[in-house]
């Protein structure tokens, strides 16, 4: 589902850099308006749902509770940087730049879901604890005397 949305985020925003680039008129106007309902239908259904639902999955149980809380507090402040942010971007790049701009970090996102985020359908919390655990024990250098 994240590699759906974040794909679908990508596309739309491309269609919103390259509509941008179009002269004003009315057909311009709803396609600006479709490329934002595709990007809003993109993120809530796919994007956001599966962030909160991947949060509550990938922490240990023994530490779920702050480690959710810490997620959430760096979620809620990206989200408030690229609030601010946007306008400064747009004034600076124009909206073409900006929303290219977020296209290369959608894809980057997309890489970053395909190679990192495990898939837990099916799965226990039990089961991704203990595989992330061995995962991780795997990686651990050991030391020799």
């Amino acid at each position: 589902m994240l590699i759906i949305g974040f794909s679908g985020v990508a596309g739309s925003q491309a269609l919103l850099a390259i509509v941008f680039m179009l002269p004003q008129s009315d057909a311009v106007s709803y396609t600006i308006l479709a490329a934002m309902m595709l990007f809003v239908a993109f993120v809530q259904c796919f994007i956001g749902t599966c962030v909160w639902l991947l949060l509550s999955e990938i922490f240990p149980l023994a530490i779920r509770g702050f480690a959710m809380g810490v997620a959430v507090f760096a979620l809620w402040t990206v989200n408030a940087a690229i609030s601010f942010a946007f306008p400064i971007l747009n004034n600076a790049l124009g909206s073409t730049g900006t929303f290219a701009l977020f296209v290369a970090v959608n894809l980057v996102s997309l890489g970053f879901v395909r190679k990192f985020v495990p898939e837990t359908k099916g799965r226990s919390l039990e089961e991704l604890e203990a595989d992330f655990r061995a995962e991780s024990e795997s990686k651990v250098p050991v030391a020799s005397s």
